[in-house]
């Protein structure tokens, strides 16, 4: 991987390097870091890859998105080169979003979707159950 400039991350300000810019969080553990998790808040999971620049435009309007409940709903990036078998039976192209809350999948989008389209599919996942303790 070659290096890039640095580039600023929306929320803190800190310089990131790296292929995809301004990464929310990158998996590590997909029981942990997405199921676990999403029993707590909503849970995007994005599925991306280095050369998809698809992938690349839609980023940024799930981290405004994200940002925007106020810790109600979490983005965690999957690379799907770096974790082949989290993919192998989730996605069937990219960019693909998949929605998680109370442990379990909800819903998903694919492609390139309008950040108002994303903001409209966040605010009903999060007006219906399961979401324990997203208030």
């Amino acid at each position: 991987m070659r290096d890039r400039p640095a580039v600023r991350d929306g929320q803190a300000g800190r310089p990131h390097f790296g292929p995809m810019p301004t990464l929310e969080r990158e998996i590590r553990d997909f029981d942990r870091d997405v199921i676990a998790r999403s029993r707590e808040r909503l849970v995007l999971a994005e599925f991306w890859a280095p050369w998809c620049s698809a992938c690349r435009r839609l980023h940024p309007a799930l981290e405004n998105v994200t940002a925007r409940q106020a810790g109600r709903a979490e983005l965690v990036s999957i690379n799907i080169e770096m974790h082949p078998q989290v993919a192998a039976h989730a996605v069937r192209g990219l960019p693909t979003v998949r929605a998680y809350g109370g442990g379990r999948a909800l819903g998903e989008l694919n492609g390139v979707v309008p950040e108002a389209e994303i903001e409209h599919w966040v605010a009903s996942l999060l007006s219906q159950p399961p979401h324990p303790r997203v208030q």
